[in-house]
């Protein structure tokens, strides 16, 4: 997704969250927010500190925008700063709490929906966090790898088979790998 649009009907077609007409000014704040290249895999709205608030989760960030008469509120949460997704409920509404090292929100929605959309949060949260894995062990193996090839090329070095400036050379576009 992309545009204000797409995520509110991902929004109503999904039951995460209600959507009046007002609020469509947030979802089109996140709009703007997102980067040339960056979509939106999960959208929801709730509320925030007692104010209807519009989410986005895109593959490496929280996005939360509120547009008010005078002005707005967008704030953004690197998911790698996520520790912990909780959920809890009352009679009649569920709240999910976003927490990371420094501080934490609570998102409140009718406990329907609640419940539904941290289902859907639990899902997409570990499928992004599987992908941040996989590419955390590729960087590490890319890394391994260009070690050892500058260890080689070390010995080629000392055993007079490479000149100084042609180890200097690829030593340096190996380490750009890293």
């Amino acid at each position: 997704m992309k545009t204000a649009n797409e995520m509110i009907n991902y929004v109503l077609e999904n039951g995460f969250g209600e959507i009046a007409n007002k609020d469509c000014k947030s979802f089109d704040l996140i709009e703007q927010t997102l980067n040339d290249d960056e979509v939106v895999i999960m959208a929801f709205s709730g509320l925030h500190n007692v104010s209807k608030y519009a989410f986005a989760i895109t593959k490496d960030r929280l996005i939360m925008a509120k547009k008010r008469t005078i002005n707005f509120n967008v704030k953004t949460i690197l998911l790698k700063h996520l520790t912990n997704v909780t959920f809890k409920s009352n009679f009649k509404f569920g709240t999910i709490t976003f927490s990371t090292l420094h501080s934490a929100f609570e998102v409140e929605l009718r406990k329907k929906q609640a419940i539904i959309l941290n289902d859907a949060l639990q899902h997409v949260i570990m499928q992004l966090n599987n992908t941040f894995d996989a590419t955390q062990t590729q960087n590490s193996d890319n890394a391994t790898s260009s070690i050892e090839e500058i260890k080689k090329l070390k010995e080629l070095l000392d055993l007079e088979a490479i000149s100084e400036k042609e180890y200097e050379e690829k030593k340096q576009q190996l380490l750009a790998r890293i």
